[in-house]
């Protein structure tokens, strides 16, 4: 008698897995496709530069309101609206060895390798506003969906119009 109860069992749970299987030829769902549009560097935005083999030319860097860091020996360089690679170019340039090919050099390094990334993107924002839980300015989060928006600010209230949402 057990084994037959559980020989049922076993064909009633493989019964109502195949029912949720996709059917044979129907479209899958719809991908969503992230293609970051980054528009640079910009105000308040925090980038690490790395020097390598020195340390006291690597570190954080809070870009300013007026989108300028001050990086030594260089002083202040604007960062606006540049591509990490872009400030690792300039300040490349900068610490490495004054030349006819490289007027800006300030002879610090010999051939120094550079790399930036951006640690925290602070000068965009997004607005996330109505019958949610926690309305808000948030950071904005490269390839965010309006879900994704909607669950940082803790979801929608017992009040939302969940099919009104803009």
């Amino acid at each position: 008698m057990r084994v037959r109860s559980a020989s049922v069992g076993i064909l009633c749970v493989s019964l109502i897995a195949s029912a949720c299987r996709r059917p044979v030829g129907a479209p899958l769902p719809p991908q969503t496709v992230c293609r970051s549009r980054s528009s640079g560097i910009g105000a308040r935005d925090v980038i690490t530069v790395s020097v390598f083999n020195e340390q006291n030319l690597s570190g954080d860097y809070r870009i300013g309101e007026d989108g300028m860091i001050n990086y030594p020996y260089l002083g202040r360089i604007d960062v606006t609206g540049m591509q990490p690679s872009e400030v690792a170019d300039v300040i490349r340039r900068g610490l490495g060895e004054q030349t006819a090919d490289n007027p800006a050099g300030h002879n610090v390094l010999r051939d120094p390798n550079v790399r930036v990334e951006i640690r925290e993107i602070n000068s965009r924002r997004i607005s996330v506003l109505g019958q949610v839980q926690h309305p808000n300015v948030y950071p904005h989060q490269q390839c965010l969906t309006v879900t994704q928006a909607i669950s940082l600010a803790g979801g929608f209230t017992a009040l939302a119009e969940k099919n009104q949402v803009r």
